[in-house]
């Protein structure tokens, strides 16, 4: 099928073993990217039917049972999707909620979980149980995610400022609430036997806690994209951290597996290089701790930005679509659909002609990509222009 060239703005980064950017671009299939023996959960696939609606909220977490059978993929409004198979326990997602969500841990046996919003506000369901929440306190900072305890009776919730809040058999160790931070805490993370936590910043610094004990951070060294997450070995001697470009960073017994950067063939470096289109928000860690999920997030949707609007995604995935390959074309097409018809009832101005260019979308993503008859053929080309006119993008 016949594609408008592009402005490519989506190149993968990292590899610890190497310090050069990545200078080749590649498109990465929104979902969950599994490395090391992550792989072996079949269920949990970027190409499971389990991502394909994730377009509509930005996706904050993710949950993998000890047997790396079943996953949950939280989104912002609240909502939870299950991977093929997996029970579903509840959402949030009819609920009228004062903050949005910002993470979701498991329970040790896979039968439940608990959603946290940013007022700190907890929603459990399955066998997860409710043991308190900051939900109608006063906070200085939003609450930025949570970490459940070993045996599931109890969590921590942890600040952009540092501070952490213990609720059930979650023991208080410590926190950087009310110090001075060169960068917000973006996550936590508990050692193998609750006896204490990890914070980690937005610059690659680790605060330790407890019996968590410090292997290093990237505190002090030039980023290029900010950490996003944390995620612990099973016997909690070591870490790794992910950046938002997809660059995973190793300390203690935390074992290398592969980054962004590998799976679309990009060299890369430990610190990243490029930007993404769908930024990554966390890390989990396969049961074994032989490998690991990274979790990309759609952008979400924000009409007072210019650079964020319906529109402006959209166009972003379109000027994308000439870079990839063609198996992945429909997937780049059906985001910018997805991100348009979103942004016909929120946009500011004039979005009348919104409707048709995703109808234009959809029709050139349907076009098979072999065997194309000529009327499919003047189809696309009719489509491309369009659409190109539509963005202002040469065809």
């Amino acid at each position: 099928m016949a594609v408008v060239p592009g402005v490519v703005i989506l190149g993968l980064s990292s590899n610890p073993a190497s310090a050069a950017p990545a200078s080749s671009t590649g498109y990465l299939p929104f979902g969950p990217q599994a490395f090391g023996d992550a792989q072996n959960c079949q269920t949990i696939s970027p190409n499971s039917d389990f991502v394909d609606s994730l377009v509509d909220a930005p996706v904050v977490g993710m949950t993998v049972s000890p047997g790396c059978d079943n996953a949950w993929v939280a989104t912002a409004d609240g909502g939870v999707f299950s991977s093929p198979g997996a029970p579903f326990y509840g959402s949030a997602g009819n609920l009228h909620l004062n903050q949005p969500i910002v993470g979701v841990a498991g329970t040790p046996d896979g039968g439940g979980y608990w959603l946290v919003a940013a007022d700190g506000g907890i929603f459990s369901f399955g066998d997860a149980h409710f043991y308190g929440s900051t939900g109608g306190l006063h906070l200085n900072q939003p609450i930025v995610g949570m970490a459940a305890t070993p045996d599931g009776g109890g969590y921590w919730l942890v600040a952009a400022d540092g501070g952490v809040f213990s609720f059930g058999d979650a023991s208080f160790y410590g926190s950087m609430g009310g110090e001075l931070l060169k960068a917000p805490v973006v996550g936590i993370a508990s050692t193998h036997d609750g006896g204490g936590y990890w914070l980690v910043a937005a610059d690659g610094g680790v605060f330790s806690f407890g019996d968590a004990h410090f292997y290093g951070s990237e505190g002090g060294v030039h980023l290029l994209a900010p950490v996003a997450g944390v995620a612990t070995t099973p016997d909690g001697l070591g870490y790794w951290l992910v950046g938002a470009d997809g660059g995973v960073f190793t300390f203690g017994d935390a074992g290398f597996f592969g980054s962004l950067a590998e799976l679309a063939g990009s060299p890369g470096g430990s610190e990243g290089g490029t930007v993404i289109a769908n930024p990554v928000i966390g890390i989990t860690s396969s049961p074994s701790g032989q490998g690991y999920f990274l979790l990309p997030t759609t952008p979400a949707i924000n009409p007072s930005n210019p650079n964020d609007t319906g529109y402006a995604l959209a166009k972003r995935e379109w000027e994308i679509v000439g870079s990839v390959i063609a198996a992945e074309e429909g997937e780049v097409l059906s985001q910018a659909s997805a991100y348009l018809s979103m942004g016909e009832g929120v946009d500011p101005g004039d979005t009348v002609g919104y409707p048709a260019v995703v109808q234009a979308l959809n029709q050139l993503g349907s076009i098979p990509e072999t065997d194309v008859s000529p009327a499919q053929d003047a189809e696309a080309e009719a489509d491309i222009a369009a659409i190109s006119a539509f963005f202002g993008t040469p065809t």
